[in-house]
């Protein structure tokens, strides 16, 4: 089979697909390409980009458009061994009354090598931009994905309640009605990769990761100097594990254990994280913590604006944040705050921030100032900081606002 690049358009009320490939083996091609464009009229048996089986192919650049549907979406499905080497293309699919997945490998298939050019832009009412279906041997991984450079947004709208949850990345073992929690996901990150997940109405069903009947998650770049974006939850009996890089973090957090989420597909058990040494989770808005351990070995950074606007961490259901790691409150560079006004850093509903650990907190400005340990007073038994002088002292914000001027009398010429 020789290079793809065609230009495919469907219109159809039932289930169309603009690449099938089915057999036994054999079956290769060097580049697939072109635009593969699907308009589905019915609610039922929703469009696939590509379904495909037994095919190995170098890069895949297809840009895939699909509407439509209202049953399951799929951008691409390997089968039965198929392979990419690379995939570079795009997806962009709208299901807004049911299923859409942008990538999905099972069988002994590989998604390989998620290249940076890459984009996944779902919007439907329950879904993931890349699910990992490991069936027919659950004991053994069966479906694959090399390291992730692209980018995946997934939005839903809501309309089915409790069932509308969507995920980044989704990990399901075919394991009957017996969870064992024995095989594990890896996603491994390339420095820029995005994983973002919102529900509309409901900020608690969106996950960057989760599992069905799996174990452990691990979210991992190549140093900890790469810096990733991260929008959603983690959920998962297995755990997550956050390594190596800088993880821009916004709505993280965990559900309750026994909550059965997107039709009972989702059964969720307690979700347990650790923060490795090599790993800094900057939360750019409030988490939420239910039931779980985080395990802080590495940095978790607080953002703050003002003393109004920042983010906090709530403790529920006996969450605890614990470890041998650091906390860190990064201050906006036009911060202040006065003698006396405090902060309620963490939210202890029902849980436990650990001593050692809260006794690590600094603050610090984004161009690096410190603020000295006499300035504030932080009580970890409660969550609150207090100040005690005003900060920036007075001589160091006029300091501040001397430098501020200068650069926009320096942008002005």
């Amino acid at each position: 089979m020789g290079d793809i690049n065609a230009t495919i358009t469907l219109s159809s009320e039932y289930r169309a697909i603009g690449i099938d490939v089915y057999g036994n083996g054999g079956v290769s091609a060097n580049n697939v390409g072109g635009s593969i464009y699907i308009a589905q009229t019915q609610n039922v048996w929703g469009p696939y980009g590509m379904d495909l089986a037994s095919l190995s192919a170098q890069n895949v650049s297809t840009a895939i458009t699909l509407s439509g549907g209202g049953g399951d979406t799929m951008g691409v499905l390997l089968r039965t061994s198929a392979s990419f080497q690379t995939f570079s293309g795009t997806i962009t699919a709208v299901n807004n009354e049911g299923i859409a997945v942008g990538l999905q490998s099972q069988l002994n298939s590989n998604l390989g090598y998620i290249d940076a050019a890459a984009n996944i832009d779902l919007t439907c009412a329950i879904g993931a931009g890349i699910v990992l279906n490991h069936i027919d041997n659950p004991g053994v991984a069966s479906a694959f994905m090399g390291p992730l450079a692209g980018k995946i947004k997934i939005t839903s709208n809501g309309v089915l309640g409790d069932n509308s949850v969507v995920a980044g990345i989704f990990t399901n073992v075919d394991n009957g009605s017996t969870p064992t929690g024995t095989i594990a996901t890896t996603v491994d990150l390339v420095n820029g990769a995005q994983i973002i997940a919102v529900q509309q109405l409901d900020s608690e069903l969106a996950f960057v990761a989760g599992n069905n009947n799996a174990g452990l998650i691990t979210i991992r770049g190549q140093s900890a100097t790469d810096n990733f974006k991260m929008v959603g939850g983690l959920v998962g009996a297995g755990g997550t594990l956050i390594e190596n890089g800088v993880y821009n973090w916004s709505n993280l957090h965990t559900v309750e254990s026994g909550r059965a989420l997107a039709i009972g597909f989702i059964s969720t058990e307690v979700t347990n994280i650790t923060i490795a040494s090599t790993a800094t989770v900057i939360l750019e808005d409030n988490a939420v913590f239910k039931e779980s351990v985080v395990d802080v070995a590495g940095k978790l950074v607080l953002t703050a604006d003002t003393v109004d606007s920042f983010s906090s961490v709530t403790l529920d259901r006996g969450a605890s944040v614990e470890g041998d790691g650091a906390i860190t409150l990064r201050l906006d560079n036009l911060f202040s705050a006065t003698d006396g006004q405090t902060m309620q850093l963490f939210e202890l509903t029902d849980g436990v921030l650990d001593a050692q650990l809260g006794g690590t907190l600094t603050l610090v400005y984004e161009d690096g100032r410190v603020v000295k340990v006499s300035d504030y007073s932080f009580d970890y038994s409660t969550g609150v900081l207090t100040f005690h002088a005003d900060i920036p002292e007075p001589a160091a914000a006029a300091a501040l606002l001397g430098l501020l001027a200068m650069a926009l009398v320096a942008r002005r010429k």
